[in-house]
């Protein structure tokens, strides 16, 4: 029986595997540029070359966490604090080598780690439950801690800004995440639930390519990842050169992650009414299409305007979380593809992370490269950030409407 203690158990460590991606993907460039003159170039091409390397090798951990799956528990276990570890010295550079190497080394060890948990963490919850609705709630606890743990990294770090610089505020924030990810370790490795993995599970990646609905799924997931990179690494960008509102990034990131939270809970109900979640999540889809068309038509100093979108978007996107890895799960269960469910994930992590890296290392590269044409950078600024993801989410959604019917 899959309880709420246990569910909530299982949940914490979520909570910190998302807390880390705001930091890496959003602050992490103007961060290292601002506090140890690296050309946004530079930081463009590393972030590209590392983020390279992370995303190659995800498919790879998901085949041999497979294989020693019996081992899932413990990975996740032992291998948390040290991603904790590791996120503390990325943002807080140790002055013993050169700080370009520093920043490359670090990130490829905090993205290896993150990896290997996250793929784990995210495939074993596939065997907790074969009903249809409960693997909606699983997910939607899941996803409501993953939420939780990127208000926190929204507004933290804001806050802190507010009484420290920059480099002591993102200590203590590498601290408390350090501290964190060691508890909530333990909490799941005592109190979550346990899964039976006796026997190792042999990974069949000729089975994954072959399987039509899989691959169908995957182009939806793949552009739907992509339309969500696009802002969320635009997203200083916009509010700082489109809005002059710097300062109040930290409450727009609030607005949307509150609103992603309310929209997984209502979606995941949504779901449960209609009895069909490629449909729920078809809705969910042009709706976040309609909503964020309006950032193209933003100016300086409309503040409120940019606060509504960003409220009714997050309320709008929660649709993805509450209902696209749900429906992943289904397909692993329906088709019994579970042998394969941490290589899946791995491939899941792997377009989440190709989009992050291909959308941070080509916009950044080419907002640096129109710094003395103002002008052109505000257009390009404005075109990505709200202009480019409706274009993959309207792809995303029409191959969803044509595949899938349950």
């Amino acid at each position: 029986m899959i309880n709420n203690k246990k569910l909530i158990s299982y949940s914490l460590l979520g909570f910190c595997l998302a807390f880390m991606g705001l930091p890496l993907y959003i602050y992490l460039p103007n961060y290292y540029h601002d506090n140890f003159n690296i050309s946004l170039q530079n930081i463009a091409i590393i972030i590209f070359a590392t983020r390279l390397i992370d995303t190659i090798q995800d498919p790879i951990f998901g085949f041999f966490s497979d294989k020693y799956s019996h081992l899932k528990r413990n990975i996740i276990f032992y291998l948390s604090p040290l991603m904790g570890l590791s996120f503390l010295l990325l943002f807080y550079p140790l002055n013993i080598i050169n700080i370009h190497l520093w920043l490359i080394i670090t990130l490829i060890i905090t993205f290896s780690l993150f990896s290997v948990v996250y793929i784990n963490y995210q495939s074993y919850a596939v065997a907790f439950s074969d009903d249809y609705h409960i693997k909606t709630k699983i997910i939607a606890y899941r996803e409501v801690s993953f939420i939780s743990g990127i208000i926190f990294a929204a507004l933290i770090p804001a806050l802190l800004f507010k009484i420290f610089d920059e480099r002591f505020s993102f200590f203590i924030v590498g601290i408390a995440y350090f501290i964190l990810a060691s508890l909530f370790a333990v909490i799941f490795y005592f109190f979550a639930p346990k899964n039976d993995y006796s026997q190792n599970q042999k990974g069949n990646f000729k089975e994954i390519f072959s399987n039509k609905l899989l691959r169908k799924f995957s182009a939806v997931f793949l552009l739907n990842a992509i339309s969500a990179a696009i802002p969320a690494v635009l997203i200083m960008f916009f509010v700082e050169k489109i809005l002059n509102a710097k300062d109040l990034v930290g409450i727009f990131l609030l607005l949307y992650f509150g609103g992603l939270m309310i929209g997984t809970i209502l979606w995941s109900k949504l779901s449960k009414i209609l009895n069909n979640k490629a449909k729920t999540w078809l809705i969910a889809i042009f709706l976040t299409v309609f909503i964020f068309i309006f950032c193209y038509f933003l100016e300086e100093g409309d503040i409120l305007y940019y606060a509504i979108i960003c409220m009714l978007s997050g309320i709008a996107f929660g649709g993805d979380f509450a209902l696209s890895f749900s429906i992943l799960t289904d397909i692993i269960q329906k088709d019994k593809l579970q042998n394969n469910q941490t290589i899946i994930f791995g491939f899941c992590n792997f377009m989440i992370k190709i989009s992050l890296t291909l959308s941070s290392s080509i916009l950044i590269y080419f907002i640096g490269f129109f710094e003395n044409n103002i002008q052109l950078q505000s257009e390009f600024i404005s075109f990505s950030y709200a202009l480019l993801p409706i274009i993959f989410r309207i792809l995303a959604g029409v191959i969803l409407y044509r595949n899938f019917k349950y």
